[in-house]
């Protein structure tokens, strides 16, 4: 038990914020990374969004993953703009942005990614 205090305590309790929040506020996308045969694979629990949601980068040995979706949905719709009227209107925002590094024995000339059922 005093092992786990020590953990919590020693954790820096801004750190964790930015580890697991991003800068919108919304909860950053949970990742399992993993290593075979034939390397590595990053699992990225990211449901509702679609493939093209996600923006890929490479940076030397940082990989960025990071998606910024903005939805709007409209009901019974009255004037805009000059006479701005609504019935009911409600819109979302939301982004992140995840790195990694990549170990040295991590190929970046052949990464690839795909997007299925939320992962």
């Amino acid at each position: 038990m005093s092992s786990l205090l020590d953990d919590f305590f020693g954790t820096d309790l801004s750190d964790w914020r930015s580890q697991n929040y991003s800068s919108t506020n919304t909860t950053l996308p949970k990742v399992n990374i993993k290593e075979d045969e034939n390397g590595f694979v990053v699992e990225m629990a990211a449901p509702g969004l679609k493939k093209g949601d996600f923006n890929i980068q490479l940076d030397q040995n940082l990989l960025t993953i990071s998606s910024e979706k903005q939805e709007e949905q409209k009901e019974a719709d009255g004037k805009e703009k000059d006479s701005t009227r609504y019935t009911r209107r409600e819109f979302a925002y939301q982004a992140f942005t995840r790195s990694f590094t990549l170990p040295e024995s991590a190929a970046g000339d052949k990464i690839s990614a795909s997007y299925e059922d939320g992962i």
